[in-house]
C-alpha cells in the first residue's frame, strides 16, 4: 500500500467532523480516548493551545503542543502530543511523546510516520534527546519506537495500571 502525503497540523475546529469520527472509531474499539465529542469544539482546541503556550496550566502540568497527523485530502490518521519537558513522574512514564492512531489506520505505517515527524517538531524546540514510553505488552509501539532510533533504557512498573512500561531514549 502507498502512503499517502502526510503531514502533522495544529488542531483546528475546521476538522471537527474528522475528528468526532475518530473519537467515535476509538470509542467503538473500546479505547477511551475521549468518550464523546466536545460539545464545544473551538473550546477544546483553544484548551490546547493554551496548553501550548503555556497559559493555565494545572498543577504537575507541563507546556506541550497536541499535533494531527492527516492525510493531503485533510483525514486526520491519528495525534500526537509534544511535551516540552519533562516532570518525575512523566520520566517514568509518558515521556515527551505520546500518540495514537485510529483503529481503521493502523498497521498501515501511520505510526512510523507520526513518531518521526513529531521528533522533528521535539527538534525545533531544541530538545536533544527524548524520552518515548509504551506498555512492555504493546508490540506495535515498541516496534515503533526502535524504528525511530529508541534505545531502551529501563523498564518500569506504571503507578496508574501496574503493567510493565518500557522507557526509551531517541537522540535528537
Amino acid at each position: 500500500m502507498k502512503m499517502k502525503n502526510l503531514k502533522l497540523v495544529d488542531p483546528t475546529p475546521d476538522l471537527e467532523a474528522d475528528f468526532c469520527e475518530m473519537a467515535a472509531e476509538w470509542r467503538e474499539a473500546g479505547e477511551n480516548k475521549f468518550k464523546d465529542c466536545f460539545s464545544d469544539f473551538a473550546l477544546y482546541v483553544k484548551s490546547l493551545a493554551k496548553q501550548k503556550e503555556a497559559k493555565e496550566l494545572l498543577p504537575n502540568r507541563v507546556p506541550g503542543s497536541t499535533y494531527w497527523l492527516v492525510t493531503d485530502d485533510l483525514r486526520i490518521v491519528g495525534t500526537s502530543r509534544l511535551r516540552h519537558w519533562l516532570v518525575p513522574h512523566l520520566e517514568k512514564e509518558g515521556g515527551h511523546i505520546g500518540y495514537d492512531i485510529r483503529p481503521s489506520e493502523r498497521k498501515k505505517g501511520y505510526g512510523i510516520a507520526i513518531l518521526s515527524l513529531t521528533l522533528a517538531k521535539a527538534r525545533g524546540l531544541g530538545l536533544k534527546e527524548v524520552i518515548v514510553t509504551c506498555d512492555s505488552d504493546n508490540v506495535g509501539s515498541l516496534l515503533i519506537t526502535e524504528k525511530n532510533g529508541g534505545q531502551h533504557i529501563s523498564t518500569a512498573v506504571s503507578d496508574r495500571t501496574g503493567k510493565q512500561v518500557n522507557r526509551y531514549k531517541i537522540v535528537l
